[in-house]
């Protein structure tokens, strides 16, 4: 049997992984864009809530899911500080949504996620 020569499969490996690494990072801004993903659904949620002639249960549930949304945007955004701490603001704002009315953490998220969703955002 005829016997391959590492150096070439190591080689094609090292520039596969290279390649593979420098399209994922861009210094967390994906995950961050993620997580904004999730605030902004969140946002609408308690923009919903908030509607004349919207019965309380159904702004209590409503908010419920404003804050499960952040919640699924935490995983997002602790990626995205582990690749920059830039990130952490985004962060610690998704998990104070855990403690207190959700409503608090609107106006925060919205500055935050409309400089991270803008094309010119500049990271």
């Amino acid at each position: 049997m005829a016997r391959l020569n590492r150096w070439p499969v190591a080689f094609v490996f090292v520039i596969v992984s290279a390649l593979t690494l420098a399209g994922c990072g861009r210094d967390g801004l994906g995950e961050a864009r993620q997580a904004c993903g999730f605030a902004q659904q969140g946002i609408a949620l308690i923009e919903k809530s908030q509607q004349p002639g919207i019965a309380p249960v159904e702004a209590d549930h409503l908010l419920r899911q404003a804050r499960s949304a952040f919640i699924r945007g935490v995983g997002h955004a602790a990626r995205a500080t582990s690749a920059n701490g830039r990130w952490n603001s985004l962060m610690t704002t998704l998990q104070l949504s855990r403690h207190g009315s959700v409503t608090h953490v609107v106006p925060t998220l919205t500055r935050q996620c409309k400089s991270i969703l803008s094309d010119s955002y500049l990271y």
